[in-house]
């Protein structure tokens, strides 16, 4: 019996070396669970024109919109398992609805794939100009003189400008009355307008309204100052110790992905994430490049469902789709 198992065993790793010898033979086909136009579309694209080139297949970029990003999720989920559907997504997509969702259709920790992590973008706490506060610790001051009274706004309950929000509450014992929006457009108008007095928005989606003036930031929630903005502080620079919250962009396969097709892809998305040309354009979105394979990214993955699980279990923040 011992001399069956070590064929059948020998003839699955020859199966798996000759798919990845093969691979790619047609179009790849990347979901992106959010509309054309958003940070993780235009990361998408960029990657997709790159990677067509390496791997000398067609790379089709596909937008499915829609349920927190539960429906390109499902597509993936349903997608065959041969490194042909991959979805690009993050934080935001594959960590926190999960989490904060009671009836989240899916398990992110065995339905899908980690394959590799591509760049990352920071938060920024941003005030409107007509607020008092000019550095975190005026800004935690004020809130704690009028706890509760104060706005922050979010692109949804489960967000991550939301849970980043929920930290901050946690780290400085400040409270403040959470208003969701459908899109970070919305809720910067707002912020503009004084109907809210704060959000921890993404960098790249705030950017444009700081650069024009519109709002004031006081700090960006990296371990470091962010290139774009050398003048503006860390939180750790301005008080508030081991802040640090980056949201990530990574790509993703269905559960079943053999591991040498799973090594070819990542290897790939790592090689094209490290070339010059794609991260002088990606820091001009406002992101960081961040490549990393498969190996480094799952324990990165996994550890930071552990963090935010925290959080949203500390904060008490559900929703019941």
């Amino acid at each position: 019996m011992k001399w069956l198992m070590w064929l059948l065993l020998a003839a699955f790793t020859s199966a798996g070396a000759m798919a990845a010898d093969v691979f790619p033979t047609r179009p790849i086909r990347v979901i992106v669970a959010y509309p054309a136009g958003g940070v993780i579309d235009l990361l998408t694209r960029v990657l997709a024109e790159r990677l067509r080139e390496r791997l000398n297949t067609p790379v089709v970029v596909e937008n499915r919109p829609g349920g927190n990003g539960v429906i390109g999720m499902q597509e993936l989920v349903r997608s065959a398992p041969d490194g042909y559907t991959l979805i690009m997504g993050g934080l935001g997509g594959q960590v926190l609805p999960a989490l904060v969702n009671r009836n989240f259709p899916f398990d992110v920790t065995k339905d899908i794939v980690p394959v590799a992590k591509v760049a990352e973008f920071v938060n920024s706490l941003v005030v409107n100009n007509d607020l008092p506060a000019r550095n975190v610790q005026e800004f935690v001051a004020l809130a704690k003189a009028r706890p509760g009274q104060l706005h922050f706004g979010s692109t949804g309950v489960g967000a991550s400008n939301h849970l980043t929000a929920a930290l901050f509450m946690m780290a400085t014992g400040t409270r403040f009355e959470h208003v969701p929006y459908k899109g970070a457009a919305a809720s910067l108008t707002d912020l503009r307008a004084g109907r809210i007095e704060m959000v921890f928005e993404n960098l790249p989606s705030a950017l444009p309204a700081i650069n024009a003036g519109g709002v004031r930031i006081l700090a960006v929630t990296s371990a470091n100052r962010v290139g774009q903005l050398p003048d503006v502080p860390t939180m750790g620079e301005s008080g508030v110790p081991d802040f640090v919250v980056t949201s990530w962009a990574s790509a993703f396969a269905p559960r079943g992905l053999p591991d040498p097709v799973r090594d070819t892809l990542s290897r790939a998305l790592v090689e094209v994430a490290s070339q010059p040309e794609t991260q002088a354009r990606l820091r001009g979105m406002g992101l960081e490049p961040a490549p990393s394979g498969h190996a480094e990214f799952t324990p990165f993955f996994h550890a930071e469902l552990a963090r935010w699980r925290g959080v949203v279990e500390g904060s008490n923040i559900r929703v019941d789709d």
